[in-house]
């Protein structure tokens, strides 16, 4: 008896235990409270779109993002791409060239320490990796999302500036703006909500009320030239995955409005048949929309009234407005929408626009099939009929 006990107490017999053994302890280990950052000494609160206050660190060390955020918001809004330390990966890096803050801010672009694709590289994960964070030594991180919580529970100063970030919706347009659809709301509570954190950000929220007061006159100057009340037909209008409060400021109504259909996508759209459709995406092609058989009974593909929507921030939201309108009713408005995108990325910025740039930003190329579209060219002229039967 006692000398099977001690065979079986001999360390070679036990070996097989170890690797359980430190399975064990690792589990133990992931057990463990996260540590918890305390308060900064010296700090300003910030409230954020979400409504929670954030303790900045003072002196403003730096800005990180956290993902999936871009800063194309943060430089139309504040001008400081000297407050970035941190900015994202090699897909986030992809997504800002594509923009034109990317144009005006191009050390932005090609500063390699702003962009690190080892940082937040598990971001779905409950145990994503903290520590690489703190190397930036930031005084706040901006985004919304994972891993904000997780984020905020060890004590990081993470500030939300989007209007989707949570919190309470606002109600947020121009004075004098027409009456919004009761299913939605205008579409300066994306603009004017992140300009507020993000001028408070920096220190700076005096730079708010020129910016809105400047976005607004445009709005009004298109609505003065339009006057949408007198107009006596109004197309009926599909925007696909985007805001559809444009809609009433350009003289359209949204085919989408108090509707309630059964089917799938393509089956409510077939059904709404609407006059004009407007699609979202890289990716987004008129030319395929319309060449898809599926399509083919629809009255926007007959009359070629399928167009790439363009999209832009508080810069650029007038211009796109404006497009919608012309697109709508070209009879009723001068062709201004280039100059309009140009004179404002002046005034705002001081960069002017290439012509190159101005097309990729109205989706010339893409839009070319579509019916009207010639009036965003380049080279269009409205008299140019007039000339002819001179």
């Amino acid at each position: 008896m006692l000398r099977s006990l001690s065979r079986l107490m001999q360390p070679r017999e036990v070996l097989w235990l170890a690797p359980y053994l430190g399975i064990a302890l690792f589990a133990l280990g992931l057990l463990r409270p996260l540590p918890h950052l305390t308060a900064p000494a010296n700090s300003r609160t910030v409230i954020g779109s979400d409504g929670v206050p954030v303790q900045i660190k003072q002196p403003l060390r730096g800005i990180a993002f956290a993902p999936p955020s871009i800063p194309d918001g943060y430089l139309e809004d504040t001008h400081s791409p000297q407050l970035l330390v941190y900015i994202g990966n090699d897909v986030e890096r992809k997504w800002f060239a594509r923009g034109p803050m990317s144009w005006v801010y191009s050390q932005v672009l090609m500063n390699n320490n702003l962009w690190d694709a080892k940082l937040f590289r598990s971001t779905g994960s409950p145990y994503v990796e903290l520590e690489t964070p703190l190397v930036y030594n930031a005084s706040v991180y901006l985004g919304c999302g994972t891993p904000v919580d997780l984020m905020r529970s060890v004590g990081l100063p993470v500030l939300t500036s989007g209007s989707t970030c949570g919190g309470p919706k606002k109600m947020l347009s121009c004075p004098g703006s027409p009456a919004p659809p009761f299913w939605s709301y205008y579409p300066e509570g994306p603009l004017f909500i992140p300009l507020r954190v993000h001028t408070d950000l920096i220190g700076y929220p005096e730079l708010r009320n020129p910016k809105m007061s400047s976005y607004c006159a445009s709005l009004a100057d298109l609505q003065k030239e339009l006057q949408p009340a007198t107009l006596a037909i109004r197309p009926r209008a599909l925007m696909v995955g985007g805001y559809k409060s444009d809609f009433v400021r350009a003289g359209m109504l949204d085919v989408t409005a108090g509707q309630k259909i059964a089917g799938d996508d393509e089956e409510r759209v077939l059904i709404m048949d609407p006059d004009m459709i407007f699609i979202t995406g890289t990716n987004a092609s008129p030319r395929g929309f319309m060449s898809d058989p599926r399509h083919q009974g629809l009255k926007a593909v007959r009359d070629r009234r399928v167009y790439k929507w363009i999209h832009g921030g508080i810069t650029y939201k007038p211009a796109e407005i404006r497009w919608l309108a012309e697109v709508a009713h070209p009879e009723c408005l001068q062709s201004k929408v280039r100059q309009l995108l140009r004179d404002r990325m002046f005034s705002e910025f001081g960069y002017t626009l290439s012509e190159d740039q101005i097309d990729q930003l109205l989706n010339v190329r893409e839009n070319s099939s579509s019916a009207g579209a010639e009036r965003f060219t380049r080279d269009y002229r409205s008299d140019r009929k007039q000339e002819i039967f001179k």
